[in-house]
């Protein structure tokens, strides 16, 4: 609590005090109290209207405090909000928001002319900042439904029944309502990050939710006794699923220290030992969109562009970064081929309008395709960009800009 402040970590805060509220009203018994405090409807309209506004005060606060990071985000819900018209039922596919998102903010902002702050904070995007939106776009409605059906079965009351009612603990105790205050916090803070997706709180709500789980007054016992071949059936299929499952991770572990070799060949430009050790490991990580970016750089870096081409355009059905579609379309101008360069250029540079290097080499192809006008325009939005993070880079660009409008 002490740190916490200094983080500047918004979804922190208020996940912080959501979780101390809780414990507050059941502590205090908060809600009888103000259900005799606020006893008549005027009563409770005022103190609606009294909470809304503090509310409202508080998310403004928030907001201010870092309002390009907030704007950002807004950014991302509104595309997502894209992806979930077209897929609204069953989504995208688990664990696939990151290969999918960046395509629809290139579109999003090839469609009109956007605001220059949201183009201003748009990103190469993995995360939608939001659990409940991320489980919406990839699973649907039907995912999230079930998702909240969770959260829904920790706070639902239950009765007791003949077998628990007597328990150690049960649903009212201060260690139940203790975990739920951590669950409270845990759902207020996937309102503004992704907090499941790092592991060691995930493996934390697994064992609160299993807790809370136990305290429940409706559980039933199911007794069955197993025939002893039957017994052995199960230990014989619970060990070769053991053993499948062991074999698969030291599989997994092998390609990516062979992949990490690969990494090494290229940076010492061994080019030929790094591809055929990609050739190696294409079957097992063909599904990997970043592995296929890596195996297609390393073969334009050895000058097999129609080779890089073929494994670019299979990355692209499972990545959507902008250096993917960068490196596809330095292969097409290589190949002359300066259509398509054009068209990979104009997603890289639609999927994160503010950065300078793909509009510098759509400029510079243009300029090499005679397409004089078009290369001046680009030339003049690059020189009107305010960098992030102004560098040598950006500086060398815009110099070398300024030479070609003059």
């Amino acid at each position: 609590m002490v740190v916490l402040p200094a983080t500047k970590t918004r979804g922190g805060w208020l996940a912080a005090m959501g979780g101390m509220l809780f414990v507050f009203y059941k502590k205090y018994d908060l809600g009888n109290r103000l259900g005799l405090l606020f006893n008549k409807t005027y009563k409770k309209l005022i103190a609606a209207t009294i909470v809304i506004l503090l509310f409202g005060a508080l998310m403004a606060c928030l907001y201010n405090i870092r309002p390009a990071s907030a704007f950002g985000r807004l950014l991302i819900w509104k595309v997502s909000a894209n992806i979930i018209a077209d897929y609204p039922i069953f989504g995208i596919g688990y664990d696939r928001f990151g290969q999918v998102y960046n395509r629809y903010q290139g579109e999003y902002f090839a469609e009109k002319d956007r605001d220059e702050l949201e183009k201003y904070v748009a990103g190469n995007v993995t995360q939608a900042h939001n659990e409940y939106i991320e489980n919406i776009t990839e699973l649907g409605i039907v995912g999230l439904i079930l998702y909240l059906g969770i959260f829904y079965t920790i706070f639902r009351k239950t009765k007791p029944n003949n077998i628990n009612k007597e328990s150690y603990y049960n649903e009212e105790s201060w260690m139940v309502n203790s975990a739920k205050a951590s669950v409270i916090s845990l759902v207020i803070s996937s309102c503004f990050s992704y907090p499941l997706q790092i592991l060691p709180i995930f493996i934390n709500f697994a064992v609160i939710l299993s807790f809370i789980s136990s305290s429940k007054l409706n559980i039933y016992l199911i007794k069955k006794r197993f025939s002893k071949p039957n017994s052995i059936f199960l230990l014989t299929l619970l060990i070769l699923t053991f053993y499948l499952f062991i074999n698969e991770e030291q599989k997994k572990n092998k390609n990516y220290q062979r992949w990490n070799k690969i990494l090494l060949y290229s940076q010492y430009q061994d080019y030929a030992e790094a591809i055929i050790n990609c050739e190696y490991l294409y079957n097992d990580l063909k599904y990997s969109g970043h592995f296929l970016l890596n195996y297609g750089g390393i073969l334009a870096l050895n000058g097999e562009y129609s080779k890089a081409i073929n494994v670019l355009n299979e990355a692209k059905k499972i990545n959507s970064e902008p250096n993917l579609f960068i490196l596809l379309a330095n292969c097409y101008k290589e190949l002359e081929e300066f259509d398509d360069a054009e068209n990979n250029y104009l997603i890289a540079v639609n999927i994160i309008p503010h950065k300078l290097y793909p509009k510098y080499l759509l400029t510079i192809l243009y300029i090499k395709n005679n397409k004089k006008a078009d290369a001046i325009a680009i030339a003049g939005e690059i020189m009107q960009i305010k960098e992030k993070i102004p560098s040598s880079a950006t500086k060398q660009i815009k110099e070398e800009i300024k030479s070609i409008l003059k």
